[in-house]
């Protein structure tokens, strides 16, 4: 089994929301497999 981070939603009506959603989701990417802290949710697959 593979965990990797899940993104959050960029599409909310409150500009502010999205910014931050925004940052988050750069963040997640920096730390790869780290990012799992800072994501809303975890994919759970298995990958050959």
């Amino acid at each position: 089994m593979e965990y990797t981070p899940g993104y959050w939603d960029t599409h909310y009506s409150a500009a502010a929301m999205n910014i931050l959603a925004a940052a988050f989701n750069k963040i997640i990417l920096l730390l790869g497999k780290n990012g799992i802290i800072l994501s809303p949710f975890v994919n759970v697959g298995t990958f050959n």
